[in-house]
């Protein structure tokens, strides 16, 4: 084998890390409040981290992944927003802040 060269093993090793990876960015830490648990560097999260990967690695998906880590941790587990109305709801509020602003920038343009 040629240096360098990756073996079809590796790129599926590589492959699911990054899937473990990207699931330990969507999850929030037990462990840390207020950080992924991918960005936790408590010790406890690494062994979560590394159970992910071997649940990974037994070929579990990633919705079985998080709905197991939810039976375990809560709700509160989950940091990506599900639902339409978790998706949609800031980008509204995003808005109508906008159109506020706006109202209120050109009236005082309008009294000056």
């Amino acid at each position: 084998m040629l240096l360098g060269a990756a073996s079809p093993d590796d790129s599926y090793s590589l492959e699911r890390s990054r899937r473990a990876h990207a699931i330990s960015r969507q999850v929030m830490s037990p462990y840390c409040p207020g950080r992924t648990l991918a960005d936790c560097p408590s010790p406890d999260a690494g062994a979560l981290r590394q159970e992910i990967r071997e649940l990974v690695s037994s070929g579990r998906d990633e919705s079985a992944i998080l709905s197991a880590l939810r039976e375990r941790y809560g709700d509160a587990v989950v940091g990506v927003p599900e639902g339409i109305w978790a998706t949609a709801l800031p980008v509204i509020v995003l808005l109508l802040g906008g159109v506020v602003l706006f109202w209120v920038l050109r009236r005082q343009v309008r009294r000056n």
